[in-house]
């Protein structure tokens, strides 16, 4: 989100798409939180720790009438949809903030070989699920997430405010 965002917050054409963006997130927010209080309602704490996809699981007890039952296909196709989304938009971004980088001017051109390094990066990183659990938890925060969250907005702060001096003197 944070790709498109400052796009979308600085488009002075259509003020309503900043609205637009800022009711998305906020929305998508407070759905995230009624689905979080939902999933520890039914299946408790301790479970919802535990599992790892506790909307099935939560999908999985409902039972109306002994005529809906078995909705999880219908959860793994909204959960396989909006993982394709997610791809999209995050491709998308890339894409176009890599196009920004370089100035490439047509951004076109970037997105076999983006795709392609996506591709094989997502075949290389993990040979299954317990070896991508292992590496989220235990080495991609600390090879990635502070360098991105932390170090390389430091260091921005730090260029933005000496290139603020230099200006200032000149």
């Amino acid at each position: 989100m944070t790709g498109i965002l400052p796009y979308a917050i600085n488009s002075k054409q259509d003020a309503w798409i900043s609205a637009m963006v800022a009711l998305i997130l906020v929305f998508s927010g407070f759905l995230l939180i009624l689905f979080i209080v939902i999933n520890i309602s039914i299946l408790g704490v301790s479970e919802y720790e535990r599992s790892n996809y506790p909307l099935l699981v939560s999908v999985g007890y409902i039972n109306i009438v002994d005529f809906i039952q078995r909705l999880d296909s219908f959860i793994v196709i909204f959960m396989v949809c909006g993982v394709f989304i997610k791809i999209a938009i995050f491709l998308y971004c890339v894409i176009f903030n890599t196009a920004e980088i370089f100035n490439v001017k047509k951004s076109d051109q970037l997105i076999y070989p983006i795709s392609l390094i996506i591709v094989i990066c997502s075949i290389i990183m993990a040979r299954n699920y317990a070896e991508h659990i292992h590496k989220r938890i235990e080495i991609i925060p600390y090879l990635l997430h502070v360098p991105i969250q932390i170090i390389i907005p430091i260091c921005l702060l730090i260029i933005a405010l000496i290139q603020k001096k230099m200006k200032a003197k000149i």
